[in-house]
């Protein structure tokens, strides 16, 4: 978050690891906070229809309504565990499958894994629209072209964060939770949807490609570079989790005492198709799985069933989880999976899209199977995994059941 006046330019500090600050640079002059080099945004109003950059400066939509207060820094301290509360109000979506399955409370941080498809950000869309009316503000931060923010903005009725480049998109969202918690420690509820964490895991590879690199020309084997090769590594895992903590671990509920505002955070996560342009009772040799991409036991469990005589095909890969040859998935699926599970252990819940329900223009695509919502805060009294609304609660037992079974 710190700003830095370079030669010609500007620079704004993303992320900091051992000797190395990675920064974005851009020509524009970068808001800070009164008597510091931090960036820091104009304390904006969360106002329906209003759309801004990654600056906090209004690009379209409603008139930016302004407060007298400071600007508030972007990425700045995160709430302490005592000015926490339990969520205990519900958000209802709109969309059964969620409300009862996976029911989302005020306060609460949801990942939204999907495929690379506009059904996943439709999905998020449709919950901001939903909010209309109530007491919830919401915000949307997406790299989208600005006609498109517009657009989204006004059926929303949320506030739109845009960007145009990997870098300006970290920083809108950081300008959009100053935003949101400006408005939560005023007392006001708030629902910011991210998406998607694309970037940030662009801005990881390229921080491992770089320390490598460095490290390597200077002749040293042994450096504290970020590891890559195993998906559960400790080290890689904990240091994930610092990484993607700065965003997610900004949902919660004020205390009362302090304002009792709350900010529901959606991230989205893409991972890579797991479908090739093959018909899906095409069958795949087992030479086809090349070891480099896929794990021993994923072998294993597809040479017993091939050797039960089980066709190994696209549909039935898909059932097991397990992308097909040759997909966009085998080459990226791995990478993803390990910033995905970094991120499901930080949440308070995790919606997963189902790609055959997608391909099949199902809607909710939803897996019922593999969607939770829990509370994240580790309290030992009066755990449940989620507020509910009581109607909600009373139609869920049966629900759950219907469908489960779908």
């Amino acid at each position: 978050g710190s700003t830095l006046a370079l030669d010609g330019a500007n620079g704004l500090v993303l992320y900091q690891r051992n000797e190395f600050s990675y920064v974005f640079v851009t020509p524009d002059p970068i808001p800070s906070a009164p008597g510091a080099s931090i960036f820091a945004v104009p304390p904006t109003d969360l106002v329906a229809g209003l759309v801004l950059n990654w600056k906090g400066e209004r690009v379209g939509g409603a008139a930016a309504h302004a407060t007298s207060a400071p600007n508030r820094a972007a990425y700045g301290s995160l709430l302490q565990q005592k000015e926490r509360v339990s969520p205990r109000a519900s958000l209802l979506t709109g969309i059964t499958a969620i409300d009862v399955l996976a029911p989302l409370g005020r306060g609460q941080s949801m990942l939204v894994i999907g495929p690379e498809d506009p059904s996943t950000s439709d999905l998020c869309i449709d919950l901001l629209v939903a909010q209309k009316g109530t007491d919830v503000a919401t915000v949307y931060v997406a790299m989208r072209p600005e006609d498109e923010m517009v657009r989204i903005a006004e059926r929303a009725g949320c506030v739109a964060v845009s960007s145009s480049t990997e870098g300006s998109f970290i920083a809108s969202v950081g300008a959009a939770m100053a935003l949101a918690e400006k408005a939560r420690d005023d007392g006001r509820h708030c629902c910011v949807v991210v998406d998607d964490l694309q970037p940030l895991r662009s801005l990881w590879k390229f921080m491992q490609h770089t320390e490598r690199k460095m490290y390597t020309e200077k002749g040293i084997d042994d450096f504290p570079a970020i590891a890559e090769s195993a998906v559960r590594d400790d080290a890689s895992g904990s240091e994930l989790r610092t990484f993607y903590a700065a965003i997610l671990e900004r949902a919660g509920v004020r205390a009362a005492a302090a304002g009792g505002g709350s900010i529901t955070l959606l991230v989205v996560a893409r991972k890579p198709s797991m479908y090739v342009d093959a018909p899906d009772s095409a069958a795949f040799p087992l030479e086809a799985f090349d070891s480099a991409v896929y794990p021993k036991a994923t072998l294993e469990r597809l040479r017993l069933l091939s050797q039960g005589g089980v066709k190994l095909t696209a549909a039935v890969l898909a059932k097991l989880a397990i992308s097909s040859p040759g997909s966009h998935a085998s080459g990226g699926m791995l990478d993803a999976r390990k910033h995905i599970d970094e991120c499901i252990s930080l949440a308070d819940g995790h919606l997963v899209l189902d790609e055959r329900l997608v391909r099949a223009s199902a809607k909710p695509p939803i897996d019922v199977r593999e969607s939770l919502s829990r509370i994240g805060l580790g309290k030992a009294v009066n755990l449940r995994s989620t507020p509910m609304a009581a109607a909600i609660r009373q139609l869920a037992p049966r629900l759950r059941l219907q469908l489960a079974g779908a």
